[in-house]
């Protein structure tokens, strides 16, 4: 059973997001660091997340809120492992955020390929959804561009992504 929990709109409004948007495959997005970070890192790097859901042994801590203009939201959601007390997957559906290559949200499925070579796999479906993964960075698509970016400390072509 997942519980959620929300922050009211103006404890939200009042939490931004650090100004580093970089994001640095298999260690970080941002401020928001994978392991060896712990929820007391994330806690004094993010502030406390604007809405948390847990399922099993799985929480998912999302940080940030909508644009005032109605735009994409300077988000991030840290998928977090509470059996090693560890970040799993730290994701972003912000185009603001970006590797040192230029690459994230709305870049175009054929820019990554040229960037960062053969993916571990890359798969899609009639919908034009798809995803390109490579050892510890995916890139969810749809319709040939970036939707989501994806980081852990390791992918491979044995990870649910790749099926």
């Amino acid at each position: 059973m997942a519980a959620m929990i929300g922050m009211s709109p103006v404890d939200a409004m009042a939490q931004p997001l650090p100004s580093d948007h970089l994001i640095v495959p298999g260690v970080r997005i941002g401020k928001a660091e994978l392991e060896p970070a712990d929820q007391g890192a994330l806690v004094r790097e993010l502030g406390e997340p604007n809405q948390t859901e847990q399922r099993g042994d799985r929480a998912y801590y999302r940080y940030g809120v909508p644009g005032l203009d109605g735009g994409s939201p300077d988000e991030l959601v840290v998928t977090f492992d509470l059996a090693k007390d560890a970040p799993f997957e730290i994701s972003t559906a912000s185009p603001a955020y970006r590797t040192v290559d230029g690459l994230g949200v709305g870049s175009a499925g054929a820019a990554v390929r040229e960037k960062l070579g053969p993916p571990v796999c890359a798969n899609g479906n009639e919908t034009g959804r798809g995803a390109i993964v490579y050892p510890a960075i995916g890139f969810a698509t749809s319709n040939g561009k970036v939707v989501r970016v994806f980081i852990r400390k390791l992918l491979s072509a044995s990870d649910t992504i790749c099926r």
